[in-house]
């Protein structure tokens, strides 16, 4: 049965008309009230399913409400950012069903198209629709007198990706700031000389700088591109002779994915540190495995905690795999860990956190992986393949 193209327009009326639903029940039910905004939160697509968005609408006293109730937890904190936290906000719905239908079927359609890039582009323009509908919904509040001129409704993706295209330049300057200098930093780092480049990217994953615009969010996609040319710097906090947190140092390193011996020797040595965290024995065991460099792992099973050697083992085939760098799913150095540490197949399926994204190079592999003798390795390769051959 062939799956009906998505209608665009009626995915937009959908998210006007949630706006507008929420925004007269709010107005309703509390007339006294003033409204600043409506935001759409908690986007969901995952390459199997897509979730329509919540919605909360904000309200200056509501939100002095839960300013107040932080607060009172801890007189220090700063609750700047609550204004636009969605969740954090008292007048927030889930989808309805019928909204829930509709990105239901916007998903369906994306699966029918076959394969990763065809369902993503679909994605994509689901997410477009809301910036649309934020913009149609605000002036329908406008016009139907529920909220003054002041009234914004934004689309709060993770990244803040769809937030400038639901505002006017001016608004987005007032209310979200330090977006607006993100975008200008990043612009301006993008900018600079390869070696300068790498080293304003890697300050700010380091935290050398106070108040940096740019978010961790983006300098990792942006230092994970530098390749090669980071990997100095990953390797000078890792041997203590530049500023930074180990553990993070590893975790760049890992979505680096460039193995050099410099490298490889830092990582294997925080293994050896007695003084180093557990978060940094964890992190260089992944990485460590990331860059094929299992075997050195393997050698310290006995002297490890498990769930280090259990964190290190997993990493290639888990979800933080697709975030950065990574060569060809390749189950061989797990299956040789495997043969001398059997015991260790079930400890894997414990700790599993999800799987990796394959892509059409990789399937061979995965179905050798069907017929392994080791059941973490059988039910990895059967769920990412059930998840390619879905999308």
């Amino acid at each position: 049965m062939a799956v009906a193209k998505v209608e665009w327009e009626s995915v937009e009326r959908a998210a006007v008309e949630q706006v507008l639903r929420e925004v007269r029940r709010v107005r309703a039910e509390h007339p006294d009230e003033r409204i600043y905004a409506a935001m759409f939160h908690v986007f969901y697509g995952d390459g199997e399913d897509i979730y329509w968005p919540c919605l909360s609408v904000g309200t200056e006293e509501s939100l002095k409400t839960v300013e107040a109730r932080y607060l009172e937890r801890d007189p220090d904190d700063d609750v700047s950012g609550l204004r636009f936290s969605g969740a954090d906000l008292p007048y927030m719905v889930e989808a309805t069903e019928a909204e829930m239908a509709v990105a239901e079927g916007v998903n369906e359609y994306g699966l029918s198209l076959g394969g990763e890039d065809a369902w993503d582009e679909v994605y994509d323009q689901f997410l477009e629709v809301f910036p649309r509908a934020a913009r149609k919904a605000r002036k329908a509040a406008i016009d139907e007198s529920l909220v003054g001129e002041e009234f914004i409704v934004v689309a709060l993706d993770e990244a803040m990706e769809l937030v400038p295209a639901c505002l006017t330049r001016e608004q987005l300057e007032r209310h979200f700031p330090e977006l607006v200098a993100g975008q200008r930093d990043e612009q301006r780092i993008l900018a600079l000389p390869e070696a300068e480049r790498v080293q304003a990217l890697l300050d700010i994953s380091f935290r050398r700088i106070e108040g940096s615009p740019l978010w961790w969010e983006r300098t990792d996609p942006l230092l994970f591109r530098e390749g090669a040319a980071a990997v100095p710097g990953l390797v000078a906090v890792l041997e203590g002779r530049a500023e930074g947190e180990p553990w993070t140092a590893a975790r760049l390193a890992a979505g680096v994915n460039h193995a050099t011996p410099e490298l490889i020797a830092a990582l294997d040595r925080v293994l050896d540190d007695e003084q180093a965290e557990e978060a940094a024995k964890g992190w260089a065991a992944s990485a460590l495995c990331a860059l094929g460099r299992m075997d050195l792992l393997a050698g310290r099973i006995g002297s490890l905690p498990e769930a280090t050697i259990s964190q290190g083992l997993s990493h290639p085939f888990g979800p933080f795999r697709d975030k950065g760098n990574h060569g060809p799913l390749d189950y061989r150095p797990l299956e040789a860990v495997l043969e001398a540490h059997p015991e260790f197949d079930e400890k894997l399926l414990n700790c599993s956190g999800g799987t990796c994204e394959i892509d059409e190079a990789e399937v061979a592999e995965a179905e050798r992986g069907t017929a392994s003798k080791w059941k973490f390795i059988r039910d990895h390769a059967e769920d990412v393949l059930e998840r390619y051959r879905a999308r």
